[in-house]
Parts: structure tokens; sequence; C-alpha cells
């Protein structure tokens, strides 16, 4: 869990530096998006993790963290099988590779059963 929270964590980051101002946020870690969603206390592993994310979430942003089953999110398991081919603990995108086109395309058709392609406004 403690990777999936780093993963999500740099992408608040990065978002909130690139000005966006509503962010969905899906994972394939439930517990994750499960204690993040919640607003107990939290002591487990990758607690201080957690309270950045919670630290981050209280900026004047809308957030919302997804849980979306891997079968169903395609486009973010290509990208992170992408970065870990180049052993990088974080990747930026600024056009999806050719290997995630046809995935995005699917995705944004609904062919995936469930998940969307989020388009995030400033």
């Amino acid at each position: 869990m403690e990777a999936e929270c780093w993963g999500i964590y740099t992408g608040m980051e990065k978002a909130w530096e690139m000005g966006f101002r509503k962010l969905v946020i899906e994972s394939d870690c439930a517990k994750a998006t499960s204690i993040l969603n919640n607003c107990n206390d939290y002591g487990g592993p990758a607690s201080n993790l957690i309270e950045k994310c919670r630290e981050a979430k209280r900026r004047h942003w809308e957030v919302a963290f997804i849980y979306a089953p891997r079968e169903k999110n395609k486009v973010a398991d290509i990208l992170a099988k992408k970065a870990h081919e180049h052993n990088e603990a974080f990747r930026w995108f600024e056009h999806p590779p050719g290997t995630a086109l046809e995935a995005l395309r699917e995705d944004e058709l609904g062919l995936l059963g469930g998940t969307n392609i989020v388009r995030i406004s400033y």
C-alpha cells in the first residue's frame, strides 16, 4: 500500500503544481481509497503518507479518490508497467505512449466496463 500512496501523493502534488483544481484519482488499491476517503485516524502502514494525502486534499480544490479494479483501468496499468520497465519511481507523460492509445480509446467509448476517462479542468 505504501507504493500506491506514494503514487497518489506524487500525482496530487504534480496536479496542484500544474494548476488543476478538480481531480479524480483512480486507484486499484481498495484499501488506500477507503482509508483516504475515511476521516478517521489511521495508524497503520504508510500512515505518514496517508496524512500527507489528506493534508493535500484539504487545499482549495476538489479531490475524489475512487477504487478502480486493475482490469477495468487498463490505461493506468499500462502506464505503471511503462514506468516500471524504465526503473523509474515516477514518470510524467506529456502525451500518452502509443501502447496506451488503444486502451484510451476503449476507455473513452466505455468498452472497459466501469471506468471512464477523467476530464480534469482548471
